[in-house]
């Protein structure tokens, strides 16, 4: 999967964004002190929609849905941007934690990353070998000991 850009935060200021191989198609720093109160305020509430629907992206039954963004934005109000157990909730997260696992990159960059990709991007990605093991792994995980003694 070849890399079409690499996103960087500016801090509270805004995001650098260079376009292909070291910004040779070119670089981006988009810094929120250029754009009216206005647009801020509707970045803020795009964010905050794409972040409560990456927490049940995939989900099938509305009240696991329901759970799912509950809980993110019960995190955000305690100033939580992303819970080390689920990143963004759900399947989404548990992507990130393979990501993570396979890449040796932090949790908190796989959820960036993974919150940038489109639904048929994380379904690609869910097909890579390393990620798909490391899912094997973490799902393992959560199932606990898996060598005590069976009862028969």
């Amino acid at each position: 999967m070849a890399r079409i850009a690499k996103k960087t935060d500016l801090g509270e200021s805004g995001v650098a964004i260079a376009f292909g191989e070291e910004g040779a198609a070119g670089k981006l720093t988009a810094d929120l002190s250029e754009v009216s109160d206005d647009i801020r305020l509707k970045l803020a509430l795009h964010g905050l929609k794409q972040k409560l629907g990456d927490s049940y992206a995939g989900e099938k039954d509305p009240a696991a849905a329901f759970k799912a963004a509950s809980e993110v934005w019960e995190r955000l109000k305690a100033g939580e941007w992303s819970s080390a157990r689920s990143g963004s909730g759900g399947r989404v997260g548990q992507l990130a934690q393979a990501l993570a696992r396979a890449t040796g990159v932090s949790l908190e960059e796989a959820i960036a990353k993974v919150e940038s990709l489109s639904k048929e991007e994380r379904a690609e990605l869910r097909k890579h070998p390393r990620v798909q093991k490391a899912l094997l792994e973490i799902k393992m995980e959560a199932l606990g000991d898996t060598d005590a003694d069976l009862p028969i």
